[in-house]
């Protein structure tokens, strides 16, 4: 239940910002966003891959990019699901794309499972933190 509520108010607020931000010229700034999946489930909806886009034309105008997919390695669907946001996404656009391992101590047990997926026109040191607190869509 909670799930579906969470995917419906994510859905409601991409279709009431998704066509203003389609729109809108291409920028060259950070983004983060997070992926849920549903249990078992290593697919993207149409929501999501229409959200990605919208990130990854934010990115066009960088002279440099970096895609890091940061996935639970210890979920065995993890593979599947960092190959499926990969596959959504145009890989000659990215100078470093890659799928990552989450830290364990960044593992919540029974929390929803996602994939972090960040954006960077910077480069990403190894053991920088991914996430950039001032990055969202």
């Amino acid at each position: 239940m909670f799930r579906t509520a969470l995917a419906a108010c994510a859905a409601a607020a991409v279709m009431t910002i998704a066509p203003a931000m389609a729109q809108a010229p291409a920028r060259c700034e950070a983004t983060s966003i997070r992926v849920y999946f549903a249990q078992g489930q290593s697919t993207l909806d149409e929501t999501t891959m229409e959200m990605l886009a919208i990130a990854e034309r934010n990115m066009a105008d960088c002279d440099y990019t970096e895609l890091h997919v940061v996935m639970d390695g210890a979920n065995p669907q993890s593979r599947a699901r960092g190959a499926a946001v990969l596959a959504a996404l145009d890989e000659e656009a990215w100078d470093v794309a890659r799928v990552e391992q989450r830290a364990s101590t960044q593992r919540i047990s029974q929390a929803p499972e996602y994939a972090e997926v960040v954006m960077s026109p910077t480069p990403v040191r190894m053991g920088d933190p991914l996430r950039d607190p001032n990055a969202g869509v």
